[in-house]
């Protein structure tokens, strides 16, 4: 009798066990689907297997010779609180604003503190509870979460979820938030948002500022080996150092896809003048009159190109694209639209692309009309720095215009025998020395031996 009741009660358990096996199998399929998985692998990954920062989110920066991958971590005041209490088991909610470098501190700090845990990573709030419920079944777990608001709508993520998965187990959730969606979710009244409110309200927030700290540039100045941490620590009056890498690439894209197309071909082609003015040399804010000038040469290659209104295209230049970044932006403490900049590394990406274009060798890829232009306008030491830069590129007929017009305006203003008339004069011989031209040069070296004699 005993024997027969114990069958009857593993039958009992045989079934549910079995159906356990069976909503196990679909899950995991449903798991694998909706969860960041690695290339060619069937299974979820450990933390310490996700080193490329972009499979979890992080903006891809502009690719550099012998730089493979994304640039070097700076690590984060808030660093070491993340590591901390990840590794306690915590709900870490990380706010800060767009481009702030939320998702790389994130995933840096879950590389730390819990390299070996399983990684569930729901690409999207369709994907979340399949993956929320595989992960509260297991232990030493990271449920990571970027961009926390678009899991927080109907259907999504609740408070219970977050006790479920935390308690009695070894598991951490990482979440990021941009400052806006905190504020708006934390502090709102409205009834569709109150599970949303309790989920923020369980969280662990750590505050990441936009702009890095004296204490975070140090450490950025030791990686300056990248180029990439170079050119964004050059920018760090204006831009934050995280925007500035992660607004890079996709900001180069738009203006550089419109040059030749599109909607915005006049707005493009007033980038296009502020870019090959800086690539020239010039490196004081530019007249709104002289790119308004200069632009024109470029839309004239194409005559039957669509072109906006002058109005439309300075707005498009002007306008707000990837955090706070712009294309061209006002210049001076006033900000007057009189005098604009331009975004550095359109300038450094220029470079680049038309170097790839000419399997990686300099030519004359600035236009002479344009730099005839420039130098036209151009001080005396400005004339002697497009010549610089324009021997760099190999154009020389432009080398020797801006020499000469270095020398003309020394002349005008100082005199013939004026030390900085003379200097620009030896710069000149030394360049025609170098380039090959003896009998000018030859010439150029007396002149300037004569003047010094006489």
């Amino acid at each position: 009798m005993m024997s027969v009741g114990c069958a009857a009660l593993a039958g009992v358990f045989i079934e549910p066990a079995r159906s356990r096996r069976d909503r196990a199998a679909v899950d995991w399929k449903a798991v694998l689907d909706g969860c960041v998985t690695l290339a060619g692998e069937k299974e979820l990954p450990r933390v310490r297997e996700i080193a490329d920062p972009t499979v979890l989110g992080v903006r891809p920066a502009w690719q550099v010779p012998l730089r493979a991958g994304s640039p070097p971590y700076v690590r984060r005041n808030v660093h070491e609180e993340l590591v901390a209490l990840l590794h306690a088991g915590s709900f870490v909610l990380l706010i800060g604003d767009g481009l702030s470098g939320r998702t790389r501190t994130a995933h840096e700090a879950v590389r730390a503190s819990v390299p070996d845990h399983l990684l569930v990573a729901p690409t999207s709030v369709a994907d979340l509870r399949a993956a929320v419920d595989y992960a509260s079944g297991s232990t030493k777990c990271v449920l990571w979460l970027d961009e926390l608001d678009q899991f927080l709508a109907p259907g999504g993520l609740t408070s219970n979820d977050v006790r479920n998965f935390l308690s009695g187990r070894r598991n951490s959730i990482i979440a990021t938030l941009r400052s806006s969606d905190y504020i708006r979710l934390a502090t709102g009244n409205a009834a569709d948002d109150r599970e949303a409110r309790r989920v923020i309200r369980s969280a662990k927030p750590v505050r990441l500022k936009w702009k890095l700290t004296p204490e975070e540039i140090r450490r950025a100045t030791q990686l300056t080996g990248d180029e990439r941490i170079k050119e964004a620590l050059e920018s760090t009056r204006r831009f934050g150092f995280a925007e500035y890498i992660g607004a890079s690439v996709p900001l180069f894209i738009r203006w550089w896809d419109s040059i030749d197309s599109g909607p915005n071909s006049r707005g493009a082609s007033l980038v296009r003048a502020a870019v090959d003015c800086r690539r020239l040399g010039l490196t004081r804010l530019l007249d709104r009159e002289m790119l308004q000038e200069l632009h024109e040469i470029y839309l004239a290659d194409r005559p039957r190109l669509l072109r906006e209104p002058e109005a439309e295209a300075w707005a498009w230049a002007f306008q707000q694209m990837e955090g706070t970044t712009t294309l061209l932006f006002p210049g001076g403490e006033t900000q007057s639209n009189s005098r604009v900049d331009v975004f550095p590394h359109l300038i450094s990406a220029t470079d680049r692309e038309e170097q790839n274009d000419t399997g990686g060798f300099r030519r004359p890829i600035i236009r002479d009309e344009i730099c005839t232009r420039v130098i036209e306008r151009s001080t005396a030491g400005e004339a002697e720095l497009i010549a610089h830069r324009a021997h760099e590129y190999g154009h020389y007929a432009i080398v020797r215009r801006a020499h000469r017009h270095a020398i003309d305006r020394y002349m005008q203003q100082h005199g013939a025998r004026d030390t900085r008339t003379i200097a620009a004069q030896y710069s000149f011989a030394q360049w025609l020395h170098i380039i090959g031209d003896f009998g000018e040069a030859g010439q150029m070296g007396r002149h300037v031996l004569d003047m010094q004699l006489s």
